[in-house]
């Protein structure tokens, strides 16, 4: 008759897993988002930071070219004032030998002519011939024919003997004295816009 074993004592039963382990894990998870929740924010101060920045850059680009614009405007100015002289200085003799060519030839409607042909170029904006007397014998505009010539020219233009530039509140006058064979014959008075004036010489008629 064999032998019963006695038994052995009752194994214990497996323990649950720790809650410290748990809590652990949680705590690392809890650290990860506001981990990334910190790398968010930092971006997005990074993103404002640049965006303030690229605003500030673009104001100050803008205001840059304003004042370029402001600069390069006033050298155009100021170069087409030297440029509109020089353009003034090569078409006046020409055009005052071939007023003077129908002015001794008693032939106004000839000068007149010259006139309407030359107020059409670039930049003219009024033309005028006082005779010896001083007073408008020719304009394009009609209205100051007749009139006298101390109202509307300076006594200094009417007394030159070379031509005269001189600046003006809307460009450049031009005084081209008309000299007969012993005495003066009369003034030619050319107004120019200087803002329209380009730089090519305007089409002087030759003297008939």
């Amino acid at each position: 008759m064999s032998e019963t074993k006695p038994e052995g004592p009752p194994t214990a039963p497996e323990k649950p897993a720790e809650p410290a382990a748990a809590a652990g894990a949680f705590r690392g998870s809890r650290a990860l988002l506001y981990g990334a929740g910190a790398i968010l924010i930092l971006l997005a101060l990074v993103l404002g930071a640049v965006m303030v920045w690229s605003r500030i850059s673009v104001r100050r680009l803008e205001q840059t070219l304003v004042t370029q614009r402001a600069d390069l405007a006033e050298e155009r100015k100021r170069a087409l004032s030297v440029q509109g002289r020089e353009m003034l200085r090569l078409a006046a003799l020409p055009l005052g030998w071939a007023v003077r060519a129908e002015v001794l030839k008693d032939n106004l409607q000839q000068v007149d002519d010259y006139f309407r042909r030359f107020v059409r170029e670039p930049g003219v904006q009024r033309m005028l011939y006082v005779d010896a007397k001083g007073v408008v014998a020719l304009a394009t505009d009609r209205k100051l024919e007749g009139q006298p010539a101390t109202g509307l020219v300076a006594s200094s233009h009417l007394a030159a003997v070379e031509p005269v530039i001189e600046e003006t509140p809307e460009g450049l006058r031009l005084a081209i004295p008309i000299m007969a064979f012993e005495a003066r014959a009369g003034m030619l008075i050319v107004d120019y816009a200087l803002e329209d004036l380009e730089p090519s010489v305007p089409t002087t008629p030759a003297p008939r």
